[in-house]
């Protein structure tokens, strides 16, 4: 009895062998993997907005924007953009910066707002603590090389940063913005819309700004607290005409009280 069951034994083990040994030899999955296909779609590059055209655009949206510190200029905002690079004067940019793009100064690169050029008239240099409060952008782009065609630049070898008014809404609504920092930073934005009014359905909204806070390379004294301060009042009406057409007014002020750092 004990020879038999030994006997059963060593076939099972054998049988398994066997079986196991058979397996490796027939098996394909090697080769059925190394003929797999994996086939994706291209959304953009996170915060960048996807451009089918065939020049060197980088543009990013309100999404992104209104996501960065409140009260900072579009352009630290579109540091990102590849072949740009701004560098601020303080924290939160009311003290303006440098602009630098493919190399070249601001002096080379046009700023526009709504196809407006913003360079200063005599040696095209850019004021970038003076831009458009980063709530009222609706979308910001840079350009490295030619410019667009439909484009009011000069001096522009270097490129084109432009960004657009934010767009007014068919709703009423109020937005409200009160933010706080380092160096006693505070900022107050508030923007009323009008939604659409009248018997030809304009549509409107007014915005205010307030912004202070201390610089960080004067000492206060009696006479000089060291605050830098900047206060912006903008509106846009829009009037739907007929197809499609429209007729729009907008309007900036920047108030600057900052240092030369």
């Amino acid at each position: 009895m004990k020879f038999t069951k030994s006997i059963i034994l060593a076939g099972t083990a054998l049988t398994g062998l066997f079986v196991a040994s058979a397996a490796l030899a027939q098996s394909t999955a090697t080769e059925e993997v190394e003929v797999v296909v994996v086939k994706g779609a291209k959304k953009g590059l996170g915060p960048v907005n996807k451009e089918t055209g065939t020049k060197t655009k980088t543009a990013i949206g309100q999404d992104y924007i209104s996501a960065q510190s409140a009260g900072q200029t579009i352009a630290e905002t579109l540091n990102l953009a590849p072949g740009y690079n701004f560098t601020n004067n303080d924290p939160y940019g009311s003290s303006g910066g440098n602009v630098r793009l493919r190399g070249l100064d601001g002096s080379r690169v046009s700023l526009t707002m709504d196809g407006v050029q913003l360079n200063d008239a005599g040696n095209y240099a850019i004021y970038t603590n003076q831009q458009l409060d980063p709530e009222l952008i609706q979308s910001a782009t840079v350009i490295t090389g030619a410019t667009d065609v439909d484009s009011m630049t000069a001096s522009a070898s270097g490129g084109t940063v432009s960004y657009t008014t934010r767009k007014t809404s068919d709703t009423f609504g109020v937005e409200a913005t009160i933010s706080t920092g380092s160096f006693n930073y505070n900022r107050q934005f508030v923007m009323l819309n009008t939604g659409s009014v009248g018997p030809f359905g304009t549509q409107a909204w007014f915005a205010a700004s307030n912004q202070n806070y201390d610089t960080f390379t004067i000492e206060k004294s009696p006479t000089d607290n060291g605050k830098l301060k900047k206060q912006q009042y903008n509106f846009n009406i829009y009037q739907p005409l007929a197809n499609g057409s429209y007729f729009g007014v907008r309007g900036n002020y920047n108030e600057n009280r900052n240092r030369f750092i």
